[in-house]
């Protein structure tokens, strides 16, 4: 096959005796950007940082000056193997792609992810410690999954915080990319915010009609304020769709027309981003913009919610939510209590501090804080949180388990 000849991206190091470690990421865009933290933590221990991909991720991995190599895995290549039922095909793959991974002698080896094709890897090196996912600080993974198994509404624990836990005496630090590789985006207003209606889910995506009532709400009372729709190019009917409803120059549609490096252009120039669970929420914080996150249907915010404090963070309150992954609803209430109101009171707090706590029925929000553990939320206003100090209860028992690993 020939990995041998695969070309890395790797960076010169200055250390000839550094300890090397290989972080297995083989996740979605959002999931490498809060993988940072626990990247910078290894950082500056000393560690040559090899992470472990999907490489549709490469452009983003390459952004990221803390890794000192970048190894791509093709596993597209592997699913059309195994959807082909061409099991020798896949076998011989990856056997040269491991045979490739040993001869690195890595010191060190962190899984982050749940997939077969993760511990199937991991399994297969000869690394001397190995941490992460099914490997160690097993009594803290076993009780987050006692929690997420019982009842998912009681899990505290942001993912960036969890992947920092794997390694001890971990220091809580705030998601950063370097913020001066972008490509400049011409004749962009000087007032906008960023509006980015899909997601990698279905059932995430923004309300089309909530959407464009709060646009137009949004754009009466903001006179002076442009709105700009990012997306991928497969979401392009989307933003067609809202350019339909609505006939005002003021609205921007970027979605398919920007690239990696000319959306953190995009979003270091912003005012605000609304958006749902999406990587580009991550990326925002990462760049330190204010956001305005929207979680509902199977994305719940103390898991994956925005790791920063520049934020507003909505939630439905209902017993449903949240829901699993793969569940059909058809009525999906969830987006229908998110609504225009909600969205533009949670605007107005962000954009002009304004003060006004409405309550909405049905409504929680959030702001996040950090603590020396990491990220937590605090309820700002809407309705009462009835599970939050059990939630809060259950962190402070994980984070007693994780001091005595």
């Amino acid at each position: 096959m020939g990995y041998k000849n695969l070309i890395f991206s790797e960076k010169p190091s200055t250390f000839n005796l550094q300890p090397s470690a290989l972080v297995i990421q083989l996740a979605r865009f959002g999931d490498i950007l809060q993988t940072i933290p626990l990247l910078t933590n290894l950082k500056n221990r000393n560690f040559k940082i090899s992470l472990l991909i999907d490489e549709k991720n490469f452009t983003l991995c390459n952004d990221l000056e803390i890794i000192d190599r970048v190894i791509p895995l093709k596993i597209g290549k592997f699913l059309t193997f195994l959807k082909n039922k061409d099991y020798k095909s896949c076998y011989f793959e990856l056997y040269e792609f491991i045979k490739y991974l040993k001869n690195e002698n890595f010191d060190f080896l962190i899984n982050l992810n749940h997939s077969k094709i993760n511990f199937i890897i991991s399994e297969l090196l000869d690394i001397p410690e190995k941490l992460g996912f099914k490997f160690s600080n097993k009594k803290f993974i076993n009780y987050l999954y006692s929690i997420i198994g019982s009842n998912r509404k009681l899990n505290p624990f942001n993912l960036v915080d969890v992947f920092n836990y794997f390694i001890k005496d971990f220091k809580v630090i705030k998601l950063h990319i370097n913020d001066k590789s972008f490509l400049k985006v011409d004749e962009l207003p000087e007032k906008y915010i960023i509006i980015h209606p899909g997601a990698g889910h279905l059932l995430r995506v923004l309300n089309s009609e909530i959407l464009t009532n709060f646009i137009n709400i949004f754009l009466e009372q903001y006179k002076d304020f442009f709105i700009i729709l990012t997306g991928s190019e497969n979401e392009k009917n989307i933003g067609d769709g809202i350019l339909k409803r609505i006939n005002s120059d003021k609205i921007l549609n970027f979605i398919g027309k920007t690239n990696y490096l000319q959306l953190k252009y995009l979003l270091k120039k912003c005012k605000l981003l609304i958006s749902t669970d999406t990587g580009i929420m991550h990326l925002a914080a990462s760049l330190n913009c204010n956001i305005l996150a929207l979680f509902y249907a199977s994305a719940f915010p103390f898991e994956t919610g925005p790791y920063t404090e520049k934020a507003l963070v909505v939630t439905p309150n209902l017993e449903c939510y949240p829901c699993t992954e793969f569940r059909h609803c058809n009525t999906l209430h969830c987006k229908e209590l998110i609504n225009e109101k909600v969205i533009l009171n949670c605007c107005k707090v962000l954009l002009n501090n304004d003060k006004e706590n409405k309550r909405f029925k049905n409504v929680i929000i959030y702001k996040p804080y950090f603590d020396e553990h990491g990220i937590y939320l605090k309820e700002k206003f809407g309705q009462f949180d009835k599970f939050y100090n059990d939630r809060l209860k259950n962190r402070i028992k994980g984070l007693q388990i994780l001091k005595n690993v």
